[in-house]
């Protein structure tokens, strides 16, 4: 090992001390209880996904669900956010550092290290008026990844892309080699 790798993993273990390295997995999440069942089967099917790829790269689930959060008529979750509890959201409208946004409907989620928030009326298709499974399930896997501190690559094939336009989110939704490697960029794993 060189001197940058040296460097690299001394700077690693003293950011860890610190708290600023990725958080232990699995990632412990709860589902708002605002979501329907079919959604969060969606939800459960996207934590899948990342548990595979833990489960293959490191041999540990990357995502565990520990049930439904409940919360009272006058909550907003983002109030909630940043504290200890880690929770997927229904997002009624754009908010962003407490300010009111209007969606321009092509933002369908948000994810910082505490919480996902998916805004799922952005999803609703025309000729149903339900929301759309397939889009909602590529929108929770991308933000499932940012909960897992990932960032948007630049390959327009992968998950973590931050527009998700060139994917077909109707079939089968597979991790790039650049979601990959990604992913392993975080937890330090070999693929």
């Amino acid at each position: 090992m060189g001197r940058l790798g040296a460097f690299l993993v001394i700077l690693a273990m003293w950011l860890s001390m610190l708290g600023c390295g990725p958080e232990p997995l699995p990632r412990h999440f709860f589902i708002d209880a605002r979501f329907t069942g079919p959604e969060r089967g969606l939800i459960l099917e996207a934590a899948d996904k990342w548990n595979a790829l833990g489960q293959e790269l490191l041999d540990v689930d990357a995502l565990a669900y520990d049930g439904i959060w409940e919360q009272d008529a006058e909550f907003e979750p983002i109030r909630d956010l940043g504290d200890d509890v880690h929770v997927v959201y229904v997002g009624s409208e754009q908010v962003w550092n407490g300010r009111r946004m209007y969606t321009d409907e092509k933002m369908v989620g948000s994810a910082t290290r505490g919480d996902v928030i998916i805004y799922r009326f952005t999803m609703i298709a025309e000729e149903t008026g339900e929301v759309d499974p397939s889009n909602f399930r590529l929108t929770v896997i991308h933000e499932f990844g940012h909960f897992l501190n990932l960032h948007h690559v630049h390959d327009a094939k992968s998950i973590m892309n931050a527009s998700g336009e060139s994917i077909d989110a109707t079939g089968p939704l597979e991790f790039s080699r650049v979601d990959r490697a990604a992913f392993c960029c975080v937890y330090d794993c070999d693929d």
